[in-house]
């Protein structure tokens, strides 16, 4: 009977542990984002071994993202704190005209913040800490960066083409501030036309912090600079005009 009573006594320990177990390393953030969201200004911090390190990328970038949005268009997030991710915080995918503020992402594995095929203004914010990889990756559409700070990274931007992309792919750089970026403050990969590249760089008042646009690899071939009318436009978050002149500027540049 004793034995029996201590065999029960064992069990329940060994469940419980499990179940502990179970559910503590489920508790993670990942959030599906599909409409605005204020974070509050709270801290979602995950615990994933070695995060921030490329040694230790792993994963889905759909499960393991603390934030998701994807195919999500007009919709605004603000006013959060994340930190920890074996891939990325932040996996914005195939959305458009999405409006990020006021953010503080740090220490993913494969990058901070990603945006595929999408169009993505992030402003006011802090992207920081990758040990051998980037703060930043884009892979096709508009990214757009306004007074944000971005540290403590390999490489502080990387924007991609790919090989069936045909539109141009853009990266605006305005106000910004760049510390402690170990190598270049961005890399361009045109994987369909690397000789000519789609990729154009617009770029207006950023502290690079005694580094260069053009860095000493990949390095991004079409660099413009913003003026006052298309500033302007950044600022007032018009997509749609934005966009019209973008096109405009590029087809100037390609001209002259």
């Amino acid at each position: 009977m004793v034995y029996k009573k201590i065999a029960i006594y064992f069990l329940a320990i060994v469940i419980i542990i499990i179940f502990s177990y179970t559910y503590f390393s489920s508790n993670r953030t990942n959030f599906i984002i599909s409409t605005d969201k204020d974070f509050e200004n709270n801290s979602f911090i995950n615990k994933d071994k070695g995060c921030g390190i490329k040694a230790n990328e792993k994963g889905l970038r759909k499960k393991i993202s603390h934030v998701v949005i994807e195919k999500v268009n007009n919709i605004k997030l603000s006013n959060g704190i994340f930190e920890c991710s074996n891939k990325s915080l932040f996996f914005i995918n195939d959305s458009q005209n999405i409006l990020i503020s006021n953010i503080d992402a740090s220490k993913g594995s494969d990058n901070i913040f990603q945006s595929d095929n999408s169009s993505v203004i992030l402003e006011d914010s802090k992207i920081s800490f990758n040990k051998n990889n980037k703060c930043i990756e884009a892979d096709n559409g508009i990214l757009i960066l306004i007074d944000n700070t971005i540290e403590n990274c390999t490489i502080g931007l990387e924007i991609e083409s790919s090989i069936s992309n045909e539109e141009p792919v853009i990266i605006i750089l305005l106000d910004n501030t760049f510390r402690k970026i170990n190598r270049d403050i961005i890399w361009c990969f045109d994987n369909g036309n690397p000789k000519k590249s789609n990729i154009f760089l617009f770029k207006k008042n950023n502290d690079l912090n005694g580094k260069a646009y053009k860095g000493k690899k990949n390095i991004c071939k079409n660099i413009i600079d913003i003026d006052f009318e298309l500033e302007k436009a950044i600022k007032k978050y018009d997509f749609k005009n934005l966009k019209n002149l973008l096109k405009k500027r590029i087809n100037d540049f390609q001209s002259t």
